[in-house]
């Protein structure tokens, strides 16, 4: 959020508005969040830190805005994106539930974070393959449908694992 504000600021974007716009994707998150609360009967700052943490640990972060970014002329490549994109947040939901079922300690945030960072190390060998990967993806040119799908792929794998 933080970034985007500053991104928006230096793009001349009025301080209040850019603060504003910087938010959305968080509050487009309340729905998942509240309901993945429920499923695990987590509070929910613990939840909303284990799913924001779940995103940036296997990549989903990054590869949803890259997905955004794109600008396809084909109808069907537009439905294929958006598909990939359901998908990703799909797996940010999985990963965030399956950290928070470890029974972390504390009820908070930072208990949240902390229990996705204790699921990537025990799966740290996967974790970083999907990481290589994206970055590789990014350093090797523009996102393609192709390239989102073999990411997206990867992550649902290293889910299955």
């Amino acid at each position: 959020i933080e970034d985007t504000i500053g991104e928006l600021r230096a793009a001349g974007v009025p301080e209040e508005l850019a603060d504003d716009i910087s938010v959305l994707p968080a509050i487009g998150a309340t729905p998942d969040i509240a309901r993945l609360s429920a499923e695990t009967k987590k509070p929910l700052d613990m939840v909303a830190g284990a799913y924001f943490a779940a995103a940036r640990t296997i990549g989903v972060d990054r590869l949803r805005l890259a997905a955004e970014r794109m600008n396809l002329p084909e109808h069907w490549d537009r439905l294929a994106v958006r598909r990939l994109i359901d998908d990703l947040f799909v797996h940010q939901r999985a990963l965030a539930a399956r950290a928070l079922a470890n029974g972390t300690p504390g009820q908070d945030r930072a208990a949240g974070n902390a229990a996705v960072e204790a699921w990537a190390q025990s799966h740290c060998e996967q974790v970083e393959r999907v990481s290589n990967l994206i970055v590789d993806l990014e350093r090797t040119g523009t996102f393609t449908v192709a390239r989102l799908t073999l990411a997206a792929g990867q992550i649902r794998d290293l889910l299955d694992a």
